[in-house]
């Protein structure tokens, strides 16, 4: 699972895990329900920009303000808009 996750998120894609499990009451908390889940799958979907955001990054990029991306996945996810060069 770990490789097809990094698969998944090396090309920008958004990935959703699924598990379940059979209860016999409500669980109290999240993470009284988020424990002893079997594995069911991975949903990979696209998250396209929204219309002007990358006239946007760029025209903040050419007055000199630096993007960062704040997400979970910013580590594996590929940059965009590139760098100016040099």
């Amino acid at each position: 699972m770990t490789v097809t996750l990094a698969q998944l998120t090396v090309q920008g894609l958004r990935v959703i895990g699924f598990g379940r499990r059979r209860l016999a009451e409500v669980p109290t908390g999240r993470d009284a329900a988020e424990r002893e889940l079997d594995y069911v799958g991975l949903a990979a979907f696209t998250d396209l920009l929204r219309g002007g955001v990358p006239a946007a990054i760029t025209a903040l990029t050419a007055a000199g303000v630096s993007t960062i991306v704040v997400s979970r996945w910013a580590a594996t996810a590929p940059t965009w808009p590139a760098p100016p060069p040099g």
